[in-house]
């Protein structure tokens, strides 16, 4: 009986050693566990619990200005509005005023100008996973007479999900004028061609960042900013541009594509001592501030926006008649009122070489062979 008592004692106590063990094992392992959240991963769980009690909204940097040469502006941004949508509350509030998203759908779409079936599809559309959205852009870039009547809507109907916000638009105050020298911007101000694409860096700025508190319906309370960075705006570009004679410029090449029933004219304009460049025309051209418009293909688009006095490749050609001119000129080998008769071809080592014009200039002075730009009529000059 007493030896019973003995082992029934000792598997008692090595019960209760094992059963202290695990239990001194299981406390280790949630004190390391502990130790590990509040000094490894500290960072990553405050960031977290951030996330639910406050919002970052992000405030664009206002985008820097291209000015010709005498500093007139070629390319600003102008203050607009955005609309953004907070859907879950939008749809509550849609709900409990008994309307249907087609009515706001209708609504919206002729306040901002957009087709009832596009915004339809932006409050109804939902995530790939088949859940509905909890937010939207309705749009970017609207003028103040649109928000106005957004928050007229939205208060008459006690509608709170359609946030307005400051916005920025790019805007190009002479329209066409020199398009393919400042390029355009994207739908998020970002630079697509031109010095608007090259200069990007330097105009886009660094965005701002405003961070509130929000409750649990993820509405911003009032007076709770906790953190707020000034956005930095963008610089500005001052290019080697003279909007006068870039004027100019445009002028002439337009009419030397109606006059010539031409598909494309070019003129660029160089200082000779320094290379800037001073006006620089392609047309046909278009509107940076509607770059879409014109071109009804991706092709037909890239080819409306290519610059071709930068992209396109081209033969030396006429641009060495320039050389051979002024070698002329500077051997004295020029006689006054020496003729240059131009038949349309001139045989050149047995090679019958064509001009441009091929049924001929006929006589020509220096000056008018320079300016018909006439092959016969150099070569002869270069014999």
């Amino acid at each position: 009986m007493a030896k019973k008592y003995f082992v029934d004692k000792v598997l008692m106590k090595k019960r209760m050693i094992l059963a202290m063990l695990l239990a001194f094992l299981v406390f280790l392992g949630l004190s390391i566990r502990l130790g590990y959240v509040m000094f490894v991963e500290e960072s990553t769980y405050k960031s977290l619990a951030k996330q639910q009690w406050t919002s970052d909204v992000r405030i664009n940097a206002k985008r820097g200005k291209i000015l010709d040469r005498n500093g007139n502006e070629l390319a600003i941004s102008a203050n607009v509005y955005r609309a953004d949508l907070d859907l879950n509350t939008l749809r509550k509030d849609i709900e409990n005023n008994g309307m249907t998203m087609e009515q706001v759908a209708t609504t919206l779409s002729g306040i901002i100008g957009e087709e009832q079936a596009d915004v339809l599809h932006i409050l109804t559309n939902p995530l790939p996973n088949g859940r509905p959205r909890g937010s939207a852009i309705l749009k970017r870039r609207i003028e103040k007479d649109a928000t106005d009547a957004i928050r007229e809507f939205c208060k008459n109907n006690n509608i709170n999900g359609i946030v307005i916000s400051p916005d920025t638009k790019r805007y190009y105050p002479n329209g066409n004028f020199a398009a393919h020298i400042l390029g355009h911007t994207n739908s998020d101000g970002e630079g697509l061609t031109g010095l608007e694409l090259y200069y990007n860096k330097y105009l886009s700025g660094v965005p701002g960042i405003k961070v509130a508190e929000i409750d649990q319906k993820s509405e911003g309370l009032p007076y709770t900013i906790s953190e707020f960075t000034e956005p930095i705006d963008g610089r500005n570009v001052v290019t080697t541009i003279d909007e006068n004679i870039q004027n100019f410029a445009e002028k002439l090449a337009e009419e030397a594509l109606a006059d010539n029933e031409a598909k494309a004219v070019s003129i660029m304009v160089m200082d000779p001592n320094t290379g800037e460049i001073l006006a620089l025309a392609n047309k046909p051209d278009y509107d940076p501030n509607n770059p879409w418009v014109g071109g009804t293909t991706d092709e037909e688009i890239q080819q409306m926006w290519r610059n071709r006095l930068v992209s396109d490749a081209y033969e030396p050609g006429s641009i060495f008649k320039v050389i051979t001119a002024t070698a002329a000129i500077e051997k004295g080998i020029l006689t006054e009122g020496e003729a240059f008769n131009c038949g349309g071809s001139l045989n050149i080592g047995g090679r019958n070489i064509h001009c441009w014009k091929t049924s001929g200039h006929g006589p020509q002075t220096f000056e008018e062979i320079l300016k018909n730009s006439c092959n016969v009529g150099f070569m002869v000059l270069g014999e």
